[in-house]
């Protein structure tokens, strides 16, 4: 089964001495930094029309590494460092997204660290805020395994209010608990059905 995914469309603001916030159609999230890829790093590789043989490093947007390649001396791009350390300072994301909401008690939401657990779609649109140039992108990000469960009442008799992520619904739904057995797809309270299923994003 293919996971499902939500798709977050976020514009970045703010200033270079702190965190950017990206507002999301569902929400806005404080994303560090370095989790925004420079305009030049989304420049294709370019050795220019010279027949120079200048080592560079440039970043390559799909592997997310700094590669050597060599410069002709002169024209190509922007996409072009002197040393590999300069070109990953400048270009390489983290893989960790620390995803917090930014509303009412600031409640914590579950960091991102498994870079095989999401992936970031630059290249939407470029804006210009604050005299600097950012993206609008889009984070997938899989549900839980948690959630693909079926809604189990358990083998006890006990009326316990709980909720549950219901997958033909495509949202958490109330039922209830007999107080022993079934499965982890069970919360005490909606919120934290909604945190764990609904991809980290905060309900209206």
């Amino acid at each position: 089964m293919n996971p499902i995914v939500a798709i977050l469309l976020c514009a970045a603001s703010g200033t270079a001495l702190t965190k950017f916030f990206f507002h999301c159609s569902r929400g806005t999230f404080n994303i560090p930094v370095a989790a925004i890829i420079n305009e030049r790093c989304l420049q294709q590789q370019e050795h220019g029309p010279c027949k120079g043989f200048e080592p560079r490093y440039s970043y390559n947007k799909a592997t997310d590494e700094c590669e050597l390649f060599y410069y002709g001396g002169c024209l190509g791009n922007e996409n072009r460092f002197k040393s590999k350390k300069q070109c990953e300072r400048t270009c390489r994301r983290k893989h960790s997204l620390d995803l917090i909401l930014v509303g009412p008690g600031r409640m914590p939401i579950q960091p991102i660290d498994d870079p095989g657990n999401f992936s970031i779609i630059i290249f939407r649109d470029i804006l210009q805020i604050l005299g600097e140039l950012f993206t609008l992108f889009q984070i997938l990000v899989p549900k839980s395994p948690i959630c693909y469960q079926p809604i189990k009442q358990g083998p006890c008799l006990g009326f316990l209010q709980r909720y549950a992520y219901d997958a033909s619904k495509r949202k958490c739904v109330e039922f209830t608990y007999g107080g022993c057995g079934g499965n982890q797809n069970n919360f005490e309270r909606m919120r934290e059905c909604e945190f764990t299923c609904l991809v980290n994003m905060p309900t209206s």
